[in-house]
């Protein structure tokens, strides 16, 4: 068995992608410990012939194609050719740290019950970097999902995150798809039922922030997809904690999400972007309303939110902030 599988979901990145596989092709242990799963999500560009040669002259990478179904439909892909004990789902426009990736895979070898390892990234865009730590405990401690959760730990994105396949598998853990958040659906998931986690302060990851990649709507019908996908994570969410025997963990995800929506809202009523006009505005907030999550329901991460929601849930209040604001 492989110790890790690298899953790269791939659509449209043939300026980024050579670096990308670089950089995973880079890391300092033997090939046979590591395969990389390249899944080609229907590009139109050159991205497949780059991804194919790489799997040509490595023995460790393997090469797939499907027709265009969005990231959540090529990472389950990837996941269902995965053999390795350890899964890693790295973008196709990012890079990894390939010299600390051995560190990496000592944990794995050291420790046979972990069912999540959780790293720091670097946080990348045209003007500066910076270090991204937002772990909730100290380098080397092992602790629950639901203490990361109750201790303020907010997941983001998957490739922070290295998991036991074993993990994703015994708990029916995939993403969520035809959805635009589906790496917060998933680690809200993952971490609800995360017994042990390993925290590092090892930088394994480089978010680059990008314009027109996988994540970064430039359309107003691309822009309308990423917003309203909070309102399908809000709502598979509460239905995902509604089996929840635990009360505290089921209080703390009811907050998080209905957190999520209200962050919608505002961001909603503030956003100057000319693509978002009022009727943009107004249609989502039927959508809102069509889903069940506008009135605004608590209860919310912060007691500033609460006494908010109630302004915004006055209709009439709400038409006059989006039109004059």
């Amino acid at each position: 068995m492989k110790l890790l599988s690298i899953i790269v979901p791939i659509y449209n990145v043939e300026k980024y992608l050579a670096t990308c596989l670089d950089s995973i092709l880079s890391i300092s242990v033997e090939k046979d410990l590591y395969e990389v799963i390249l899944i080609n999500d229907g590009s139109s560009d050159r991205s497949a012939d780059i991804a194919q040669k790489a799997c040509w002259s490595n023995s460790n990478v393997t090469f797939y194609s499907q027709e265009n179904r969005g990231l959540s439909a090529a990472r389950n892909h990837g996941l269902e050719k995965a053999k390795g004990k350890y899964i890693w789902f790295v973008d196709s426009d990012d890079y990894i740290e390939s010299h600390n990736i051995d560190r990496i895979l000592n944990i794995m070898m050291s420790n046979d019950d972990i069912d999540i390892i959780m790293g720091i990234h670097n946080y990348v865009n045209p003007h500066f970097s910076k270090v991204i730590n937002d772990n909730v405990a100290n380098p080397g401690e092992i602790i629950s999902g639901k203490d990361a959760l109750l201790n303020g730990y907010n997941p983001g994105g998957v490739w922070r995150l290295i998991y036991k396949r074993s993990f994703l598998a015994n708990n029916n853990l995939d993403f969520y798809v035809g959805i635009s958040r589906e790496d917060v659906e998933f680690n809200l998931k993952t971490m609800t039922f995360a017994q042990k986690v390993f925290v590092t302060d090892i930088i394994i990851y480089n978010y680059i922030k990008h314009i027109n990649t996988l994540t970064t709507a430039t359309t107003r019908k691309g822009l309308y997809f990423n917003i309203s996908s909070d309102i399908v994570v809000h709502n598979s969410i509460i239905k995902f904690a509604q089996e929840i025997k635990d009360k505290e963990l089921r209080l703390n995800l009811t907050k998080r999400v209905n957190s999520i929506v209200f962050g919608l809202l505002l961001n909603l009523i503030r956003n100057k972007d000319p693509l978002i006009d009022l009727s943009f505005k107004r249609q989502l907030i039927s959508e809102m309303h069509d889903n069940g999550v506008y009135p605004l329901k608590g209860p919310f991460l912060s007691k500033k939110s609460y006494f908010l929601s109630k302004i915004l849930n006055i209709e009439f209040v709400l038409q006059l902030l989006l039109k004059y604001l």
